[in-house]
């Protein structure tokens, strides 16, 4: 008896003797064609079953490789059917099988931007999965049991089926903690810039109101003191201005380097001087470079990396 199921083939079911030695009856028959459908069945079934399961593990391996948090939740049974490792490590808790999509984000408190609570009806995930809304760039931060706490960008979109009820709901989770960081440094970087920039520039304004608001006609050596410091001031503005287009210049794979034979014991003293110069009241020491032997570099550059230590 064929094993078929809508006309595709799936095996052969065979009787070849009987107990008895009696021949097959037509009930026999009935009972070999009903024994083949229940058969055919079972194996469409697994076949489905093991269909999806691997579909399943190519997806859950495909979502794995993704930079950002993946839940994958079924409306039905409200469980979880994939989350990837960006999302167990955000909200840190292990994914397993069967878990539900409450307890999943149970162990997380997850913030509004003014510091409230979100209500677990409230979270993108069950607004998507239970309303059907669709939320977009949701900012958020999540504190989770371990003390740690990141600040996200949340999209949830349920999952319509072809009559148009939910059949599931996928939330996507961007952790904003690196950017978050960048930030920061961005700030303490135009803080320090602003106050490295405003050092010379009082100098040099200072020498320059000197000179052209002294009610006594000055020496020519006080004149050549603060031409001087003008002259240094303006050199290290130059320097630092160089310096952010250096940074710029980083940034787009642009700066040249030229290396070539180099002293650096004279670089490191050339250094020295101009931190002396530049920053009097400090002293600074510095043992065994005498007697290096010259180095492939490129003097400039190796000074503004001695300089920005």
């Amino acid at each position: 008896m064929p094993l078929r199921w809508e006309n595709q083939p799936l095996g052969n079911l065979y009787l070849t003797e009987k107990q008895g030695e009696a021949e097959f009856s037509p009930e026999d028959e009935s009972l070999l064609v009903l024994l083949a459908d229940q058969a055919a069945l079972t194996i469409h079934n697994a076949n489905l079953h093991q269909r999806a399961e691997a579909e399943r593990q190519r997806l859950q391996s495909l979502v794995d490789t993704s930079p950002m948090a993946v839940v994958l939740i079924d409306a039905a049974t409200q469980q979880v059917v994939i989350a990837n490792r960006e999302a167990s490590r955000i909200l840190n808790t292990p994914f397993q099988q069967g878990v539900s999509f409450r307890e999943f984000f149970s162990k997380s408190k997850v913030l509004r931007p003014d510091g409230s609570e979100f209500v677990p009806e409230d979270r993108p995930t069950a607004r998507a999965l239970l309303r059907g809304e669709r939320v977009l760039a949701e900012e958020m931060r999540i504190q989770t049991s371990d003390g740690s706490s990141i600040l996200a960008l949340a999209n949830s979109t349920p999952i319509h089926g072809p009559d148009g009820a939910i059949t599931g709901a996928i939330t996507v989770i961007q952790d904003m903690t690196p950017l978050e960081e960048l930030e920061r440094m961005r700030h303490e970087f135009l803080g320090m810039v602003s106050h490295e920039l405003r050092t010379p520039l009082t100098a040099i304004k200072g020498s320059a109101a000197m000179v052209l608001g002294s009610r006594r006609l000055l020496s020519a050596e006080e004149l050549g003191e603060l031409f001087v410091i003008i002259d240094e001031q303006a050199d290290r503005l130059r320097d630092l201005v160089d310096n952010l287009l250096d940074i710029t210049r980083i940034e787009a794979g642009t700066l040249s380097v030229t290396p070539a034979p180099t002293d650096f014991d004279a670089v490191l003293r050339d250094v020295l001087g101009t931190f002396g110069r530049t920053t009097p009241g400090y002293e600074v020491r510095v043992s065994g470079t005498a007697g290096l032997p010259k180095v492939n570099a490129d003097a400039r550059r190796l000074g503004q990396v001695l300089m920005n230590c």
